[in-house]
């Protein structure tokens, strides 16, 4: 008998928790699901941008090394 008034008095605390929330702060179970959802676009935002710095601070000595050869071939003309 007393786990059956615990549960209803924590499901009544967690119902008038949940109203108090959704009415003065416009948050709630829906809202919260949204921003999961919202977070999954940043996430996937945020390993691109990660990505993208990495690829433009690893050094390519192949590249590199075009380069050096063009800037010497320029150098050579003049």
């Amino acid at each position: 008998m007393g786990f059956v008034i615990a549960g209803l008095i924590f499901t009544v605390i967690g119902t008038l928790a949940s109203l108090y929330t959704r009415v003065f702060c416009n948050r709630g179970p829906s809202t919260n699901l949204f921003l999961i959802l919202i977070s999954f676009y940043f996430f996937y935002f945020l390993i691109l941008l990660f990505i993208l710095f990495h690829l433009k601070c690893m050094r390519f000595p192949y590249v590199e090394t075009y380069l050096k050869m063009t800037e010497l071939a320029q150098l050579k003309k003049v």
